[in-house]
């Protein structure tokens, strides 16, 4: 079986960017995974 990585990726990136937060559920926002992070895990 021969798989067409470039094909694949092409169509992961065009598939990403069609997609938005709120498509999975999530809420659109400006919040970075530093606010979310507990202060020990940094």
């Amino acid at each position: 079986m021969v798989i067409d990585r470039a094909g694949l990726a092409e169509f992961l990136r065009r598939r990403r960017e069609s997609l938005q937060p709120e498509d999975a559920g999530l809420p659109r926002g400006g919040s970075s995974l530093a606010e979310h992070t507990p202060e020990g895990l940094r």
